[in-house]
């Protein structure tokens, strides 16, 4: 949440280690890049809604490369693994670190990969950036009513 919000990365690891617990759902407040604009109040939760109309509010996933990860989406095709349908309503991102290669079934799939360094934090929040012009873009493209 730190990083969408502050553009700085932690690893979940290391706030483990900090005795921090994992919470249900973190709400931030998006500034970056939206200078001169009132802030934007995310939502970020790793579980998907239960309830159907709240699918509206959902704009984007960060992937791991495992299919099961969709199994509960309610777009056609998700269950089975077929997410174009999924990449067509939200927007997929992939964090990975430049040492890491990104998997070859991400590299299959409609999701912008996102490169992080392990040890160059000041390369986090350009990161930060691309990721929120890439969700206004896609946002954008899907005349979406939301405000972002």
């Amino acid at each position: 949440a730190e990083f969408l919000q502050d553009g700085k990365f932690q690893p979940w690891e290391q706030l483990q280690e900090a005795g921090m617990k994992k919470p249900d759902v973190v709400s931030i407040k998006r500034t970056i890049g939206r200078e001169g604009k009132k802030p934007a109040r995310y939502h970020i939760t790793d579980k998907p809604p239960k309830k159907p109309e709240d699918w509206k509010r959902v704009v984007a996933v960060f992937c791991h490369s495992a299919k099961w990860q969709f199994k509960d989406y309610p777009f056609p095709g998700a269950k089975d693994g077929d997410l174009v349908a999924t990449f067509h309503k939200v927007k997929g991102f992939h964090l990975h670190y430049h040492d890491s290669p990104v998997h070859k079934l991400i590299k299959t799939w409609n999701v912008q990969p996102i490169t992080l360094h392990r040890n160059a934090r000041h390369n986090d929040a350009p990161q930060a950036g691309a990721i929120w012009k890439a969700l206004d873009s896609h946002l954008a493209s899907r005349n979406s009513s939301l405000k972002y």
